[in-house]
This record gives structure tokens, sequence and C-alpha cells, in this order.
């Protein structure tokens, strides 16, 4: 029998000075007291410095000005952009038409006319180009935001299995470049408010800003997100990049390992519902790495994990987690996030279910809006019918309730975007993102440990 429906109040949410408050839109923090790294010594810059790589220079510098103008609310929930220094407390330096990195016409008319290596030539001349503005501006930026112009535009169609803005991620991390990739639906979008929000917070988060962090929450300490790549060759090899990444009890990035597996049906398998596992041997080596990678930058392994899959924990990888784990004395919980659940509420009136409305289904699962209807607005601010997340512990002995407050918690700390609706949560959200980039030819070796390069 299901239990009766709960609506759970906002996560707080720190900002300047450690001011508290129960805020769903990060943007009222941010106007009312600035990131939380102000004015302490977690900021270590004073100023944040562009460069630019584009087909369009005047076009891409008229957009990177508004960063420093006054933009008015233009949807409901809305907040008024007011401009980078008054919110962030810190300048932003844009580049002069002739500080540019350009790409020319017959830049992208030479590789696009090679039929069958278009996209491998596009890729390399992203790579040549970065390479040469880094030699010529290396220490005068710190930020690289890339145009992927029109032309382009048929290497960002999501039914691809290879997208530029992944390669170019790629390429850029192989250099230790920190990057912004505008496209053209983020150019002709016509909000320019929720454009400037979001472009203005991803820039200070990737100069090294620290915007906003979760008030303790919980007893868990730390938080980690798995996810699986597959890439498939021409020849039928399938070689599977395991993804793991760690966050701590604030919900604040710690760090990221990958490893690759080769052996189909040895280091990993295809399960019947069509889903990748890793080995016993190869989840130990991946959760051990991580949790090496935690003591080393925070000082002692957690006591309390919780680890976020959307695909289910068979019984080799939850062997693997137990003789990981073990080693560290840490106790843990293996949280299966299923995206796309069969199981929706209605209420009987019009509008849908509050954001942070849980039902507890059995005693090892549940049900969570991290979307839904806000009080505050007195409507809906998202798109479509919002969709709650399924969860199954499949391993551990907390209750659905608190599996529930940590998943919503964790929908607040993505620093790359200020949208008031997160559906999932960061552990699972970056996951699956950092796997992309690694499926277009980015090796385990050469990952950087830090969220920013792949945000």
């Amino acid at each position: 029998m299901l239990d009766k429906v709960i609506v759970w109040s906002e996560p707080q949410l720190k900002f300047k000075l450690g001011i508290q408050e129960s805020i769903i839109d990060p943007k009222v923090g941010l106007l009312s007291h600035g990131p939380l790294d102000f004015n302490s010594r977690k900021r270590r810059f004073s100023k944040v410095r562009l460069g630019v790589i584009c087909k369009e220079p005047r076009r891409i510098i008229n957009f990177l000005n508004k960063l420093n103008s006054f933009i008015p609310p233009q949807k409901v929930g809305d907040q008024p952009y007011k401009g980078f220094q008054l919110i962030y407390k810190v300048p932003i330096e844009i580049p002069c038409e002739d500080e540019i990195g350009r790409i020319t016409d017959s830049d992208l008319s030479g590789t696009l006319s090679l039929r069958g290596k278009s996209f491998e030539q596009v890729v390399e001349l992203y790579d040549q180009k970065i390479q040469e503005f880094h030699d010529e501006m290396r220490g005068r930026y710190d930020v690289l935001v890339i145009q992927i112009p029109r032309e382009l535009s048929e290497y960002e169609d999501p039914r691809r299995s290879r997208k530029l803005w992944s390669s170019i991620k790629a390429a850029a991390i192989r250099k230790n470049i920190v990057t912004q990739i505008i496209t053209e639906k983020t150019l002709t979008s016509k909000y320019d408010c929720d454009n400037m929000w979001n472009l203005s917070l991803a820039l200070y988060v990737k100069a090294g800003g620290v915007p906003w962090m979760l008030k303790k929450f919980t007893d868990t300490e730390s938080f980690i997100g798995i996810a699986y790549g597959i890439k498939k060759f021409r020849d039928g090899q399938r070689v599977l990049s395991g993804l793991a990444e760690i966050f701590d009890e604030f919900g604040e990035h710690v760090s990221v390992v990958s490893i690759t597996s080769e052996a189909f049906g040895k280091d990993f398998t295809l399960e019947t519902d069509g889903s990748y596992h890793l080995s016993e041997e190869k989840t130990a080596l991946l959760i051990e790495k991580l949790i090496e990678e935690y003591k080393r930058k925070i000082g002692n392994p957690p006591r309390k994990v919780v680890i976020h899959k959307t695909t289910f924990f068979n019984r080799a990888e939850k062997e693997g987690v137990k003789e990981a784990l073990s080693k560290f004395d840490s106790i843990y919980d293996l949280v299966n996030i299923v995206e796309n659940p069969s199981l929706r509420f209605f209420t009987a009136k019009k509008n849908p279910p509050q954001r942070g409305t849980f039902l507890r289904i059995s005693a090892a699962s549940g049900l969570i809006y991290t979307t839904g209807y806000v009080k505050s607005f007195k409507t809906y601010p998202g798109i479509g019918i919002p969709k709650p997340l399924e969860f199954h512990l499949d391993e551990g002995k907390s209750e659905p309730h608190k599996i529930a407050k940590e998943i919503l918690a964790l929908t607040k700390m993505d620093w790359n975007t200020t949208h008031l609706m997160i559906r999932k949560p960061v552990t699972i959200k970056y996951a699956s993102r950092i796997v992309d980039i690694l499926k277009s030819g980015l090796r385990p070796h050469e990952l950087v440990k830090d969220i920013r390069y792949y945000m």
C-alpha cells in the first residue's frame, strides 16, 4: 500500500558570508547577497578575462557585451539581470575584435568539402585554432569562448553518435583550457535575460568562482555519480568507459576518475534490459581510485557514501563496491535513479504536483518531483509536464525519505545554470556529460579532475 504524499521544503543555500535562505531561485540569492566566495579567501581572482575564437567577431562581441548590461525580466519568475560586476562583485573583461582568434569562410569551405571526413576535419580545425590562440594569448585569459557557427549546426544534432560540442571540449581539456561554447541556438534565443544569467554564472564558475553551496543537510559525507559509455568501432569492437565522480557533503565537486574496459564478457557485460555493467574487479578499481582521490583532497575517507546510477546495480557491481569501500570502513547506499518512471501523480486541481512532492512506494523505493508547481510563483515555471524521478535502494539501510531529500538537494548544485527547475541531481547529470566527452576520444589518463572543464 502506498504511503501518504509529502511535500518537502526547499533545501537551504549558502551565499555571501554564510547567509542561508530557503531560496528556490539562485538568482535571488546572488542578487541579494552575492556569491559565496565574495570577500573570502576562496576567490583567487580579481577579474574574469575572456578569450574568444569565432567566425563572426562583431556578432559575438556584441553578444558578450550584454554581460555588462541591465536586462529586465522577460518570463514569469524571472529576476532582472543587473550586470556581471554588480551580481558577482568582480569585473569581466571582453576582448576587442583584434584580440580574437578567427575561423574564416575559407577554413570552413575547405573543411566541409571533404566528403566522409568532414567531421574529423572540423574537429582538427578547432584543435588547431585553440592551440594557435593559446600559444599567442597564454596567461591573458581565464575562459575561452568558442563559437559553433550555423554552418556547423548539423554536427550538434542530438541524434548523432559524435557531437562537435563534446569533441571541442575534449580538444581543450587536453590542453588544460576551460571553455564556454556558444551555439546558434544561444545566439538566436529571444530570452536575453535568461541567456545572460546562465552565461554569466557559467563564466564566473569556470574562472574559479564558487556561487553558492548547500547548507549541511545530511549525515552522508560524500555522493558519487557513476555512468558508463560505449564506443563502438567499425570492426565491431566495443570499449566501455566507466566514469565516477565524487562530491562532498555540501554537494561541491571533489574529483573524477575513469577506467576503460575492452574485454566484453570479462570486464563488462550487457544485461537483458540493454544496460551495461562493470565486472566486480573493475567496479572495485573504479571506486577505490575515487576514494583515494577524495582522501588526497579532503584528508580522510568518507564514513558514509551514497552512490547514484541510472541503471540497477547487478551482483558483480554490488560486490565490487563492497570490496572497495570495506578497505576504508565506509558504509554506503547504492541508489538506482530511474529517469522516466511509468508512475505519475495527478492533483485534484489543474496545477501539477509541487516541486519536492515525495511518495514512498516501498521500504526501498520512492518517487520525488524535482520539478513542478511553485507556490510562491503561483505557476509551474517549466516546459511540458513535470515528471518525477523514481529511485530504488539496491543496497543499504537508508529510508526512502532520506534518499529523496538528498536527491532534491543535489539538483540545486548545478553551477552551469540559474534555471529555477533542475530535474537531475548533479551526481548523474555531470557523470553522463563527462562520459559523452570520453566517447569523443578523451582517454582516461587525459581526464582533468576539475568539473569546470566539462561544463
